[in-house]
């Protein structure tokens, strides 16, 4: 009579962790997001589009890498490696910044890094998740998990905005390392109980490899028609972002002379993103789908966007 108790409290413990997985991860993530867009900015906001270039290239350049090793190694052993690696870049910026050893070549390594750290980390995780929580475990629990995430997206740029002046620049880094360091803790806790479920027969070991890459869900996506129109939604909602991303550099730049102001203001702006974000996660999106229906709420973030631009269009300032 004891297995049938034990396994629910097995399955919560597993959330909590998958919780605090995401959370850890993208409180890491938003740490040295605004150090990023710092980096950015100090490049030169003309130049931003390289930027763009480089992490497109760098990014094809290494999915083959690592859809070869998503498929070759174990669990247990490809998914923390994923982080240790990404745990020694970040403190090996930290130590040219702190030994004053960065040049021009700095803001965009630093800038291309980051933004292939949110790619491949988050790929993983969601890779991660899907294989240790079976279908209909998911459409209950994947909508906690991703309230985690958020919630490590309010805490992060939180950190930096209301300690960038404290510690500046290697401090934050810093930060960022202890933060994912935490998240490589619960994936090393998170290991064992993926090898309990598979015991009880409903899900892959630890022992197993992760599975799948970046271009088979290239592949899902070409294959199947219903998934063009999301697609192309998607196309256009990150080239309108991106053109309203090159226009914020260079308010930016011209408004803020301060580099530390500077990375309080973008993670003032990712504090407001997110916790925006948490509310909707947190229950208006679930009231719009059941009053609206899947297709106009689709319709809202196209309409608020063209709000957005015609209010930056009649007060062209940064509050």
């Amino acid at each position: 009579m004891a297995e049938p108790a034990a396994r629910p409290a097995g399955q919560a413990l597993r959330l909590l962790l998958s919780f605090a997985y995401f959370f850890f991860l993208l409180a890491a993530y938003y740490v040295v997001r605004p150090l990023r867009e710092e980096m950015g900015v100090k490049f030169g906001p003309e130049r931003l589009q390289w930027l763009f270039t480089a992490t497109f290239i760098t990014m094809v350049a290494l999915t083959p890498v690592y859809g070869a090793m998503v498929s070759r190694f174990r669990r247990r052993i490809f998914v923390p490696a994923v982080y240790l690696f990404f745990l020694a870049c970040l403190l090996g910026f930290r130590w040219i910044v702190v030994r004053d050893l960065g040049g021009d070549w700095l803001p965009p390594v630093f800038y291309v890094w980051v933004s292939v750290f949110n790619l491949f980390a988050v790929s993983v995780f969601w890779s991660y998740m899907a294989d240790i929580w079976d279908p209909s475990q998911a459409k209950k629990v994947f909508g906690v998990i991703a309230a985690g995430g958020t919630c490590g997206g309010v805490a992060g740029p939180l950190l930096t905005r209301s300690m960038a002046e404290l510690i500046g620049l290697p401090g934050l880094m810093a930060l960022a390392a202890g933060l994912l360091l935490a998240a490589l803790a619960v994936v090393l806790a998170l290991g064992p109980l993926a090898t309990v479920r598979k015991r009880t027969g409903d899900g892959a070991t630890d022992e197993a490899p992760i599975g799948g890459s970046m271009l088979a869900g290239i592949r899902l996506v070409v294959s199947r028609r219903e998934l063009w129109p999301l697609a192309l939604m998607m196309f256009c909602g990150v080239l309108v972002g991106s053109i309203i991303y090159l226009q914020q550099a260079r308010a930016v730049e011209a408004a803020i002379a301060d580099p530390i102001q500077r990375t309080r203001f973008f993670a003032s702006i990712d504090l407001a993103v997110n916790l925006i974000t948490l509310v909707a996660q947190l229950g208006l999106t679930r009231l719009l789908f059941s009053w609206l229906g899947t297709g106009r709420v689709l319709l809202i973030p196209p309409l608020l966007m063209v709000l957005c631009f015609s209010a930056l269009y009649f007060f062209p300032v940064i509050g």
